[in-house]
């Protein structure tokens, strides 16, 4: 019935979500991602393989929430403890990385599993800084609110 399959839905965007820290902590060295990148994209990546998932819906609800407070996306950045509203932040942030430059992306990701802090690997990918990253991200969320597209 309706519950089974919401379990079985559920199982599905746990498994990929910690599937994608599986393979995260494992790719190119043991280093870790900043928290907000390890897990924006562990929901990113379950949002993509389970569509009907809590996680597909979480980027719309963290878009949504650094609408009505920007102060709390740019405070992820440096949060090691996230809150159940920040992984929507984080989905949603990581989600606009990816859509600005999927290749640029990666080099982020690379440059962080090299030994760079995401300050640094943010300006070496994409060429711009956290503040300018928040700026940026806000206003995508804005522009796509204002054509319902969450």
């Amino acid at each position: 019935g309706a519950s089974q399959d919401a379990a079985t839905t559920r199982f599905y965007e746990v498994l990929v979500h910690e599937g994608t820290h599986a393979f995260m902590n494992r790719y190119l060295s043991n280093r870790p991602l900043a928290r907000w990148v390890e897990e924006g994209l562990a929901d990113y990546m379950a949002a993509q393989v389970v569509p009907n998932s809590r996680a597909s819906r979480k980027h719309g609800e963290g878009a949504r929430l650094a609408l009505r407070e920007p102060q709390s996306a740019a405070r992820l950045f440096d949060k090691t403890d996230l809150t159940p509203d920040d992984y929507g932040l984080a989905q949603s942030a990581v989600r606009f990385l990816i859509e600005i430059d999927a290749k640029a992306f990666i080099a982020f990701v690379v440059a962080m599993k090299q030994g760079a802090n995401d300050r640094r690997a943010l300006a070496e990918a994409f060429g711009f800084s956290r503040e300018k990253l928040a700026r940026d991200w806000i206003q995508s969320c804005r522009w796509r609110a204002a054509r319902s597209a969450f």
